[in-house]
């Protein structure tokens, strides 16, 4: 995979109010870098930023590691695809190229020990203004949306060592609960689904109130994993066993989701997940008013406990 190394790089981080991100790195004369382009939702990058003048300077030899997004799920996808280049190619820090919002977005909790563990626990800069750096190691994404969903061999060669030696025993039954999201990112009456799978002899996972370790732990052991369709298969498909059995639940009318999960969960793990789409038909959805993309929209739950105990999940 492609490294650049560029000397008095430029980079131009996204402006405010840009729905789909532009930004980028730029080399001594003025050119764009694509390495530096960032493969967003849908597999699409955005066109490059225009470039600008620097208004910061930063010295010393630091890595490009994309957009620095504040949501787990994208910060996996966007921003922590580049750290696979750092073994042969060291740095003094990482930088994200970052639009305006609140300070310290890495903060603490998964992201951060994701950021800490796979960069070594370099130092990281959020770059909000053009900024000049005197050397920027600028690999190309090993992961993402699109194409890059399965990942490159040099990304899983150094994510999944470091995310696998989180083990603590044996698992059985886990259930990746989103329960205590908000209501919009839940699976249609979800407690009464944790209900039911806790008799089953489930486990339940909070992703959101555990560390990474945690998390990984429990993915790295688990025999069987089932959840709705979330950011947590994306960390799960990078630690979980070759032997498990995996179900995704569909909890909003976004149907391709099941098709992208499971295939980067074959192409990370060389598991088949099963994906349940048990979702009212639309037409009784719109009867309903509740026809929209956010979740979570209305399942067929006895159906979905049928389905899940013909296809061996119970």
């Amino acid at each position: 995979m492609r490294v650049d190394i560029i000397e008095n790089a430029v980079i131009v981080p996204p402006g405010s109010g840009q729905q789909r991100p532009r930004s980028g790195v730029f080399d001594a004369d003025g050119q764009f870098v694509p390495t530096s382009a960032t493969v967003l939702s849908h597999g699409k990058a955005p066109p490059p930023p225009k470039w600008a003048a620097p208004q910061a300077a930063i010295e010393g030899t630091h890595l490009y590691a994309g957009l620095g997004r504040r949501h787990f799920g994208h910060y996996l996808l966007e921003s922590a695809t580049r750290f696979w280049a750092l073994p042969a190619h060291p740095a003094q820090g990482v930088m994200y190229a970052d639009r305006p919002g609140p300070p310290k977005w890495l903060g603490k909790g998964p992201k951060a020990e994701l950021h800490a563990l796979l960069s070594g626990d370099l130092p990281s800069a959020l770059i909000r203004v053009p900024t000049l750096v005197e050397r920027l190691i600028v690999p190309a994404q090993g992961f993402g949306h699109g194409a890059l969903i399965t990942g490159t061999a040099p990304f899983l060669g150094h994510v999944r060592p470091l995310l696998q030696r989180f083990e603590t025993g044996e698992s059985p039954r886990l259930y990746i609960s989103r329960a205590r999201l908000q209501p919009h990112q839940q699976v249609h009456r979800e407690l009464e689904i944790e209900e039911r799978l806790e008799a089953a002899g489930y486990g339940i996972l909070r992703p959101e109130r555990v560390s990474l370790a945690e998390q990984c732990s429990a993915y790295r052991t688990a025999k069987v994993i089932l959840g709705g369709d979330g950011s947590a298969f994306h960390l799960a498909a990078m630690v979980m066993r070759p032997d498990a059995k995996v179900g995704i639940i569909l909890r909003r009318n976004r149907p391709e989701m099941l098709t992208r999960l499971a295939t980067q969960i074959e192409g990370f793990a060389g598991v088949r997940a099963e994906g349940f789409d048990l979702r009212e038909p639309i037409r009784v959805q719109k009867r309903w008013g509740t026809y929209k993309t956010a979740a979570p929209v209305p399942l067929r739950h006895e159906r979905l406990f049928a389905d899940l105990r013909e296809a061996g999940f119970l």
